[in-house]
């Protein structure tokens, strides 16, 4: 048998926890290794290690959320895991590589997350925010403000907003008027996609995603509400 490169046996990967090894599968280069995992609801499965790894199953089929993705607070902790994971993010300089990080039990679980926030006082309309700004995403560190609040402490946030843009505003689904200071704070407030966002706001592309619309300077557009 093949030595396994890393014993992962007893740790945790959302409710799944490692029992032991289990084989090896597939033929060289792309042999994969299996292990035994055991959910908290007792269900038992394999499950490949890069897929544990790279946390892309965290839960047996009957245990594995439902409907989270339509939440708001769920595009939240996506948007934080994509600045502080993903090396791509157009926002990742400012958070992971700059060594931000999330603390093991949130990453771990979007459910400990949803727990602690609804806790500590989460509701539409708020963003997390890190007390300390060199701190990590952690419950020591984190706290739910108004989206004015979070542009003020970024100084109306100007310096990281890359769009250069004059008066932005948003209209959202509902018809209410979002003046945005800050693009990357306020499409990780409302789940929107920073890069369409921007592009609307610069006339190069239409928005109307989830009912938003976008006007600046930069649209040449005349506002109707």
């Amino acid at each position: 048998m093949k030595v396994v490169k890393k014993d992962i046996v007893h740790q945790r990967f959302g409710s799944l926890v490692v029992q032991d090894y289990s084989e090896q599968r597939g033929e060289t280069p792309n042999r994969k290794t299996y292990w035994l995992c055991r959910c908290d609801c007792g269900h038992e499965m394999m499950v490949e290690r890069n897929a544990l790894r790279k946390r892309k199953v965290l839960y047996c089929p009957a245990c594995r959320p439902r409907g989270v993705r339509n939440e708001k607070l769920y595009h939240i902790y996506h948007g934080m895991r994509q600045r502080c994971l993903n090396p791509n993010n157009p926002n990742y300089q400012e958070y992971g590589g700059r060594g931000i990080r999330i603390c093991q039990e949130w990453l771990d679980s979007y459910e400990d997350f949803r727990k602690w926030a609804e806790e500590h006082g989460y509701c539409d309309g708020l963003t997390i925010d890190r007390e300390k700004s060199d701190g990590n995403y952690c419950p020591e560190n984190c706290r739910w403000i108004t989206l004015g609040e979070n542009s003020a402490r970024a100084n109306v946030g100007r310096h990281k907003n890359s769009t250069k843009l004059i008066d932005p505003i948003g209209v959202s689904p509902d018809g209410v008027i979002v003046q945005i200071n800050n693009l990357t704070k306020f499409c990780d407030t409302y789940g929107l996609n920073l890069s369409c966002v921007s592009a609307a706001l610069h006339g190069r592309a239409t928005y109307a995603k989830s009912g938003w619309h976008f006007y600046s300077d930069q649209t040449k557009q005349t506002l109707k509400v």
